[in-house]
């Protein structure tokens, strides 16, 4: 019996879903990802930040259809949030 996903997380209803630890996060209510060698922390507009095992590379792949810009190699930006430029 195989129970192996490819991916750890899906996108549905714009809402980030992580599928091992059953937790929802709204994409309008991310600020940025920020990376730190393997890992992806995660920080909310409610002050949370969520700490990920996985690169910032398969966020950016995941996100790259919505308001997410790749402004250094280790952020990842909402546009949304994005006051000045």
């Amino acid at each position: 019996m195989n129970n192996y996903t490819p991916h750890f997380c899906e996108i549905t209803n714009d809402k980030l879903y992580f599928i091992r630890s059953r937790k929802k996060v709204l994409l309008k209510e991310i600020i940025m990802l920020t990376a730190d060698i393997n890992y992806t922390s995660i920080h909310l507009l409610c002050g949370k930040v969520l700490l990920i095992p996985r690169t910032i590379k398969i966020f950016e792949d995941l996100l790259s259809e919505y308001a997410f810009i790749r402004t250094h190699r280790a952020y990842l930006v909402n546009e949304l949030h994005l006051k000045a430029y």
